[in-house]
Parts: structure tokens; C-alpha cells; sequence
């Protein structure tokens, strides 16, 4: 009737012998031990996270340095561009001071 018989589902004492499962209690220097290891280790975690912070307020610097000089060269570059094209019209604004170049553009006498 049933797949398994009565037999299969006994237990018997065997089954309450290995005790693996069961937390065994410390003694108190192996706790002593465990708490020693694990400040050492929150104490390496610790060093790690200062030098990680070092290291990320020198990249910080650093990035903005570089921001600074690209914002100098940018300016530099703008002025240098206007400048050019300033040269490259062809109107007044370029020619306004320079009296040769007037007369020989409109034979004008300026």
C-alpha cells in the first residue's frame, strides 16, 4: 500500500550520535583568541579604509588641477581664436588702424 514500510521511517539512537550539528562551547581562551583575531582584522580594515580615503582625496587634487588647467588652456584657446578670426574678416574692425591699408583698399586718405 504504502511505498516505504514502518521500518524506514524508524530512527534510532545512531542518528543522535554524531553530534556535529550541535554548537559546542568555547573555552575562554579559544574565545579570547577569536576576539583577538578579529580586532586584528577590523583594525587592518580600518587602515585600509584610511588609505583608501588618502588616496581618494589625492585623486580629488588632483582631478581638480587638471580641471584647472584644462579651464586656463580653453581660455587661452578662446582668446586665441577670437583673435584669429578677428584677422580672417574682412570689414572695418580690421583695418580701422591701420591707415596703409585703408588707402590701399579704398584710395581713400585716411
Amino acid at each position: 500500500m504504502f511505498p516505504f514500510s514502518y521500518r524506514d521511517t524508524q530512527t534510532d539512537e545512531s542518528d543522535y550520535e554524531d553530534n556535529a550539528d550541535i554548537p559546542q562551547t568555547a573555552s575562554p581562551n579559544t574565545m579570547q583568541s577569536e576576539i583577538e583575531s578579529l580586532k586584528e582584522q577590523l583594525n587592518n580594515v580600518q587602515r585600509q579604509l584610511k588609505e583608501s580615503k588618502t588616496e581618494t582625496a589625492a585623486a580629488v587634487d588632483m582631478v581638480q588641477q587638471v580641471k584647472a588647467e584644462a579651464a586656463k588652456k580653453m581660455d587661452k584657446l578662446k582668446r586665441q581664436f577670437s583673435e584669429q578670426l578677428a584677422l580672417n574678416k574682412f570689414g572695418l574692425e580690421r583695418f580701422g588702424t591701420d591707415n596703409e591699408s585703408i588707402r590701399f583698399y579704398t584710395g581713400f586718405l585716411s
